[in-house]
């Protein structure tokens, strides 16, 4: 799978927003999308710092899919959307 393909798997509005993070600037990444799980792609798609969401956000939400969880609606999230570090 490539990196859209794992990306677009998210709910939104994290879809859209990994998706914009990995067709930006913020992807470094030469790596081969092969057999990840949605968190691994998450972690090695695009650099978290680089990004306008900055790295605790994009850190919960790998945490989230890591732990099996259910990502939460933005408005319930544990830190401000978009947030800059």
């Amino acid at each position: 799978m490539t990196g859209e393909e794992y990306f677009a798997l998210l709910p939104e509005p994290y879809r859209s927003r990994a998706l914009e993070a990995y067709r930006s600037g913020a992807n470094a990444s030469a790596l081969t999308y092969g057999d990840y799980r949605l968190p691994d792609a998450l972690n090695n798609g695009f650099r978290w710092s680089a990004t306008i969401e900055g790295s605790r956000f994009w850190d919960v939400i790998y945490d989230y899919l890591d732990e099996g969880f259910t990502l939460p609606p933005p408005v319930s999230f544990p830190i401000p959307w978009p947030c800059n570090q």
